[in-house]
């Protein structure tokens, strides 16, 4: 569809950096705002959906910077208007982190040094990252089939199959964060296989529903029959044997060995790509065989599960920080003796921006169709940041833990939520010649498209 320019690319793409920055913001101006409106079941609905469904609307159809830092300003003014009241909502019902309304799994990631049973609080701003991440994802899926939406922010391909934009960076968060929760909340055999089987499902059906409407698929992105739910299926497959088989019980919770062994696998990629002659494969695909029509869906495989791997280290070292607090500090709720959060992924924060800033100087540019190591530098670069903002104003805003509550719905129901967006968008795109319509058009399409949605999540 749209390309975008192969240049050099800087540390980060203040653009894409902005548009990120808004879910804090967000966050920030429910907080304020809240209070005010909870007595009133209509006006606190109503500040949810313009907050966490209309204004993402906003910023993935703002046409630059400027406008990207006029509308992140306005959000700022709207919250300073507000005074700081307290939070009167009520607690939510006890669960695992991540959101889950499911018991908490046996933790498999338990050593002998944690012999203690301590019970993980849930953490409000996992779930709030985890629901931002979802409605971007969504917004952008049906948006980058209209005229107006950037085309900066479209999937690079074609020619320029090196660089970084916004839609290039979605499956790389899914697919950390959802190592996250697997490192904090724990797994079984049962859930992975579970959801691999429910993923190839869902990708058997794309299949099939595509090729029934001849519905336009870019091959550069997955290639001609693979496609993102296959590319979930096999990372559920590969992280069952690494957790169940190749790696022993001792070594679950060391966020140290799953750290190693993304590196490990990442270098592996890059490797492949470089002196095995990957890249030149996939740069110029024949696709005259099943294996290479379905090139960049397999050779991305070892890519995204080196994300997956720094996802488990990130929830691992998350669920030792929290579990040690609450063993200092047991009768102090996780918002007052949180700062050890904020120091481990600030932290980080550091430590993947001076990678990304050696990968800059040496103009190694990412590239989401080979999944390169650059590609899951970067996605680090943007996602661990945005961790940091999202823990640092719950903290300051004294939330005291609690989850915005359609972030938190939607936190529960992402697989629901993200097919009907997918079937959704097929629906949109069989009833209209989507690149015609006008400005207006598109605004009230994704408007309407983002109420259904929100209704569905039903806060």
């Amino acid at each position: 569809k749209k390309k975008k320019k192969d240049t050099k690319l800087p540390l980060m793409d203040v653009d894409i950096g902005l548009r990120l920055v808004a879910l804090p913001l967000q966050c920030l101006v429910y907080n304020r705002i809240a209070p005010v409106l909870q007595p009133f079941w209509l006006g606190h609905r109503l500040l949810q959906f313009l907050v966490f469904f209309g204004f993402p609307v906003l910023m993935v159809l703002s046409p630059g910077t400027p406008v990207t830092v006029a509308a992140l300003g306005f959000l700022l003014f709207t919250a300073s208007l507000w005074p700081s009241l307290p939070y009167a909502g009520r607690d939510p019902p006890e669960q695992t982190t991540g959101g889950s309304n499911t018991k908490q799994p046996t933790n498999m990631n338990s050593t002998s040094t944690n012999t203690t049973e301590t019970k993980l609080p849930r953490l409000a701003f996992v779930s709030h990252y985890r629901s931002g991440l979802m409605v971007l994802v969504c917004v952008c899926i049906l948006a980058v089939d209209f005229a107006l939406f950037p085309s900066d922010l479209a999937k690079t391909s074609g020619e320029a199959s090196f660089g970084l934009s916004l839609m290039d960076l979605g499956v790389g968060s899914m697919t950390l964060s959802r190592g996250l929760v697997l490192g904090l909340k724990g797994w079984t055999h049962a859930n992975l296989w579970k959801h691999c089987s429910s993923m190839f499902l869902l990708g058997l059906l794309r299949l099939l529903a595509v090729r029934a409407t001849s519905y336009p698929v870019n091959v550069e992105e997955y290639g001609v029959h693979w496609n993102f739910f296959f590319t979930m299926a096999c990372l559920s497959v590969m992280t069952a044997v690494y957790m169940g088989v190749l790696l022993p019980r001792r070594w679950h919770s060391s966020s140290t060995v799953h750290a190693g062994v993304g590196l490990g696998v990442v270098a592996v990629q890059q490797a492949a790509l470089t002196t095995a002659g990957w890249q030149h494969l996939l740069l110029h695909n024949p696709r005259n065989t099943l294996v290479t029509m379905n090139l960049e869906g397999l050779c991305g495989l070892l890519g995204f599960f080196s994300l997956r791997c720094f996802g488990l280290a990130l929830g691992t070292a998350l669920q030792r920080v929290v579990q040690q607090q609450q063993l200092s500090h047991p009768k102090k709720p996780l918002h007052h003796n949180a700062h050890g959060v904020l120091v481990l992924l600030g932290g980080l924060s550091l430590g993947v921006a001076a990678l990304a800033l050696v990968f800059s100087m040496a103009d190694w540019l990412p590239s989401r169709r080979m999944v390169n190591a650059s590609y899951v530098i970067h996605c680090l670069v943007y996602n661990i940041p945005l961790l940091f903002l999202l823990r640092f104003v719950e903290e300051q805003q004294n939330r005291k833990n609690k989850p915005v509550p359609v972030l938190q719905r939607l936190n529960e129901k992402q697989l629901s939520v993200f097919l009907l967006a997918n079937l959704l968008t097929g629906a949109v795109n069989l009833s209209m010649d989507t690149h015609q319509q006008g400005s207006a058009t598109a605004v009230a399409v994704l408007l309407l498209y983002m109420v259904a949605l929100f209704v569905w999540v039903r806060p």
